[in-house]
Order: structure tokens, then sequence, then C-alpha cells
């Protein structure tokens, strides 16, 4: 994932395969400039907790959470 700079996601649930998969592509997107999260779930603020919580392959990464 050199290459990914914007990542999208919509209908983000914070399930626990969705999550594995965040944190997958947080961690590993060197290049990442902004990532984008979308849910409707009424526990937005504990995935904004966990999703902040990781751990970035890029330093310069925005997060965020609507």
């Amino acid at each position: 994932m050199s290459h990914l700079e914007i990542f999208e996601w919509r209908h983000y649930n914070g399930t626990d395969q969705e999550r594995e998969a965040a944190k997958y592509i947080l961690g590993n997107a060197s290049c990442l400039k902004k990532a984008s999260f979308y849910s409707k779930s009424a526990r937005k603020r504990d995935i904004l907790k966990e999703l902040e919580s990781v751990a970035r392959g890029s330093k310069t990464c925005m997060l965020v959470f609507e």
C-alpha cells in the first residue's frame, strides 16, 4: 500500500472484521494523507477512540470521522 494517499470508508460500523481491516490499512499505508470513516452507529464515539489509537504507517495521516 505504498501509493494509497486518500482512503474513504462509508457505512463503517466497527465490527470485528471492519476494525481489523481498518487497522491494517491505517498501519500499512505509508503515504496515506487522509483517512475518512463515515458511520451511523450509536457507538460513534467509541469507534472514533479505537481508530485514533491505531498506530499509523503515515506520520502525516489526517483521520476524519463523521
